[in-house]
């Protein structure tokens, strides 16, 4: 018997040691009566062949017809080649048709929304609030008595009065004695009724209504509130915080407060203008309609001067002064 030549088999499966091991068999799936399966290997999946498209002519663009003029497209479907017919329609422009500026009424606040001088008195507030602070501003009187009687130097000495007012006191708490002031100051004893009726008809009719005031900006945003003027545009004077208590910038008043209001983008003009006092004669000058609220004599001849008779005097008792100047053609807002 002729001996075998190579690897020697595995003495029990048989197999050639050099070739690779077969795969494992899957488990066999049990029959519903508990038998197993016979075992079926896997199919690989059916070969699909690919889609040919047996149509020649889908897809293929003819050659243009020069006899005709005609342009052929796919399929041999023609298509003119005039200018005309590639060019996209032309939109018409709509004329852009500016909406008219909403008109602008510019109202002071202290002698014409609310009585007297609102930052002053709410200063000596801040200064009887402690013992000391009026102790304080108690002998400092004469020598800021005197500052305070000029006009050059009332700013200054208004300014240490205030300084000795709200040393130590953060500006939050600044402001929350101010919204407390404010709901005393806006009572019905202090404001004007007539006046406030005007602010509150502009607001109806779609107006812009504008606070332009020299007192301190949160106190006027608070008064405004109590007033119920909403939504309106605040320009007052601003305060600066440090160690030695707040310290004013310039006022918003006389021209500034024109500056300020351009500033603060109302570039429209000026339709109608309330104020009590003479120093708002740049702003009067700039509205087209001009009301003054209660004015002194000496206010009312000043402003007679700058202007003549094109403003309307109105006082609290009536609708307006007898004997005022004639009202302008154009009456405000109802």
């Amino acid at each position: 018997m002729a001996r075998r030549s190579g690897p020697t088999p595995h003495p029990r499966t048989g197999a050639d040691p050099d070739l690779p091991p077969l795969p494992a068999l899957p488990p066999r799936q049990p029959t519903p009566d508990g038998h197993d399966a016979p075992y079926a290997p896997p199919h690989p999946p059916p070969h699909r062949p690919r889609r040919r498209n047996l149509d020649p002519g889908v897809g293929k663009v003819a050659a243009p017809n020069p006899e005709h003029g005609l342009d052929a497209g796919v399929n041999g479907q023609v298509r003119p080649t005039s200018a005309t017919s590639r060019r996209p329609k032309e939109r018409t422009p709509v004329p852009h048709v500016p909406s008219p500026p909403r008109p602008v009424a510019v109202f002071d606040l202290d002698g014409t929304l609310v009585r007297g001088d609102t930052f002053t008195h709410f200063t000596r507030a801040l200064l009887r609030r402690s013992p000391w602070r009026a102790v304080a501003a108690t002998l400092c009187v004469p020598i800021l008595a005197p500052l305070y009687a000029l006009h050059p130097t009332r700013r200054r000495a208004f300014a240490l009065l205030l300084r000795l007012a709200t040393i130590g006191l953060p500006p939050h708490r600044f402001a929350a004695l101010a919204t407390e002031f404010a709901a005393e100051r806006a009572s019905d004893g202090n404001r004007i009724p007539h006046t406030v009726d005007r602010a509150r008809a502009h607001l109806a009719a779609g107006d812009r209504v504008v606070i332009a005031t020299s007192c301190a900006e949160p106190l006027a945003a608070a008064i405004c509130r109590e007033l119920g003027l909403a939504p309106v545009d605040v320009i007052a004077s601003r305060l600066t915080a440090s160690r030695t208590g707040m310290r004013p910038l310039p006022a918003c008043r006389g021209v500034r407060k024109v500056e300020r209001i351009r500033a603060a983008g109302i570039t429209g003009p000026i339709t109608h203008a309330y104020t009590d006092s003479s120093v708002d004669l740049p702003l009067l000058t700039t509205a087209a309609h001009r009301y003054l609220i209660d004015p002194s004599p000496a206010h009312l001849t000043r402003i007679h001067t700058h202007l003549g008779p094109t403003y309307v005097v109105l006082r609290s008792p009536g609708p307006s002064e007898p004997g005022a100047p004639p009202a302008p053609p154009t009456p405000p807002a109802p």
